[in-house]
């Protein structure tokens, strides 16, 4: 499998991800059981909603993260994906 292939299927598992986060605090919001699901971890206090806000902030970052060497979208360009950014193979070998 590709590592451009491997990204987007990454990608969307943290959409469905999300998307079951945020499906389970609304529902649970709905019986009014929200404010009682939530956990103590890194020193703080965490609520599901916490968690969806996380989650939702890791695929945004996942979604738009680039190459360090050249700035191209991830999601656009195998050579980057796989650790060989032609920037910087170009100026290694140039």
């Amino acid at each position: 499998m590709s590592a451009l292939t491997t990204y987007k299927e990454a990608v969307s598992e943290l959409i469905n991800a999300v998307n079951a986060l945020d499906q389970a605090h609304s529902m649970l919001k709905d019986i009014g059981w929200d404010q009682y699901i939530s956990t103590q971890n890194w020193g703080r206090h965490m609520s599901l909603l916490d968690a969806v806000a996380i989650a939702d902030k890791l695929l945004f970052d996942a979604q738009n993260a680039s190459c360090p060497d050249c700035a191209k979208p991830l999601a656009e360009s195998e050579d980057c994906l796989s650790g060989c950014c032609p920037d910087l193979v170009g100026h290694v070998n140039g």
